[in-house]
């Protein structure tokens, strides 16, 4: 049977594996990163000083279950019900919502589209002209040590005041790990048909770890699934060819342009 891997812990690839082994894969999760979280006191100290109509951003599912704890933490003293809450994704939104806040979601699941959304509403209900020139309105923006900058970026140019918080810091994932041995017996093997890939940080981990294995990951006979444009370039730029990318960063989404280009199994 051919296999798919994805490049993910066990506990955040189980959707896909599932969504994957729907089209007559073998998925198998192949933690090519992990993720450290960083001191928490500076999320903390960051949420405490909060006010009304402050907005919070999360772009990343991680960041959000780190911001959640936080928030656990901080019981009664963070103004939750007089803040704005936004995710990139549904799946960002998720521990956020299990603590009762009313999360907004961006029609396009991009640090883009996460910023051009924030600014869409924050113009519909703060007209510029009202506001004195000096005010400028306020985003905290938990994220991780290596973040892309475009979502801050385009907050500030829109006027905001973006504090950055590190949270936590991606590290990659050592060839020898007991976690890695099935994937790569597979990858030796030849039966990976499909690789699904989440972050930058992944696709230069996975490299990393085929060539430590003496193996490349330019193979034409594997089918690179990216969840998002981001992770696509990356792949690009690592000259691998063999690439679809999903229109939304859900296992549904994937598992449908894998299927598309991948002949069912049987």
């Amino acid at each position: 049977m051919a296999s798919a891997v994805v490049t993910r812990e066990p506990a955040l690839a189980a959707p896909y594996l599932q969504a994957l082994a729907q089209l007559g894969l073998s998925a198998l999760a192949m933690p090519v990163t992990a993720t450290v979280p960083v001191e928490p006191a500076a999320l903390e100290a960051a949420l405490r000083t909060l006010g009304a109509g402050d907005v919070v951003a999360l772009a990343s599912a991680r960041g959000a279950a780190l911001l959640a704890a936080a928030l656990a933490r901080l019981e009664g003293q963070v103004p939750r019900a007089a803040l704005r809450w936004w995710a990139v994704g549904e799946s960002t939104a998720a521990p956020l919502r299990r603590l009762g806040l009313a999360v907004e979601v961006p029609q396009r699941a991009t640090a883009d589209g996460l910023a051009d959304a924030i600014v869409a509403a924050h113009h519909a209900t703060v007209q510029p002209a009202a506001q004195p020139a000096a005010a400028r309105w306020r985003v905290l923006l938990p994220r991780a040590e290596d973040g892309r900058p475009e979502a801050a970026l385009a907050l500030r140019a829109a006027g905001a005041r973006v504090d950055e918080v590190v949270v936590y810091r991606t590290v990659s994932a050592a060839g020898g790990e007991p976690a890695l041995a099935e994937p790569l017996a597979h990858w030796r093997a030849g039966q990976v048909a499909v690789a699904a890939l989440f972050a930058p940080s992944q696709v230069s981990a996975l490299g990393a770890i085929l060539a430590g294995a003496g193996l490349h990951l330019c193979d034409p006979a594997v089918l690179y699934a990216a969840i998002g444009e981001t992770t696509a370039n990356a792949l690009r730029a690592a000259a691998v060819t063999n690439l679809v990318v999903a229109p939304h960063p859900t296992p549904e989404a994937l598992a449908s342009v894998i299927a598309a280009r991948l002949p069912r199994s049987g």
